[in-house]
């Protein structure tokens, strides 16, 4: 009889300590899963997400040199558009910059977002400030305000959407 208790003594001890494992290892692969997510978010936002969003916020926004060139207007297919159809006023190292984005992490951005943005920054045009007070002469690149506010907004709303899942995941709320 006292056998028989200790064996099941025994056997209840062996199946908690099973389930406590179990329970463990359940765990262990549901914070890996979060890891993981965690981890290719922030790469999304730091490689281009919050890049590309800054890029487009500052030549749509930024005063100076680039309000001068937003005020003058775009030769397009030999004749002159309103500046105000072209107010993203991109350097060319900005350019440059965004295009080397695309090429490294453009797959982050998913095949009909890279081919639009790929699509709409070939029709970018390529100008310099030249006026009777001021002459600037590194060449802008002009980009459609209207294709471009598109661009803008998507970026804006999956940096926004994708700080709200890292703040879910992390618990920290950013500032």
């Amino acid at each position: 009889m006292p056998s028989d208790l200790i064996l099941a003594a025994a056997t209840v001890a062996q199946m908690a300590m099973t389930g406590g494992l179990v329970f463990y290892a359940a765990m262990t692969i549901q914070e890996a899963r979060k890891d993981r997510r965690r981890c290719t978010i922030e790469r999304r936002l730091e490689k281009i997400y919050f890049p590309m969003f800054e890029i487009l916020n500052r030549a749509r926004l930024e005063g100076g040199q680039r309000a001068m060139v937003r005020s003058e207007p775009v030769s397009v297919r030999g004749s002159d558009e309103a500046g105000h159809l072209w107010s993203y006023v991109l350097s060319p190292e900005e350019s440059e910059q965004i295009r080397d984005i695309i090429q490294r992490f453009g797959y982050y951005l998913g095949a009909t977002e890279l081919r639009r943005l790929r699509s709409d920054l070939e029709t970018a045009s390529i100008g310099s400030l030249a006026s009777d007070t001021v002459t600037v002469g590194a060449a802008y690149v002009r980009l459609r305000t209207d294709v471009f506010d598109n661009h803008w907004r998507h970026f804006k709303s999956r940096c926004d959407m994708l700080t709200a899942e890292l703040e879910g995941l992390t618990g920290v709320m950013a500032e």
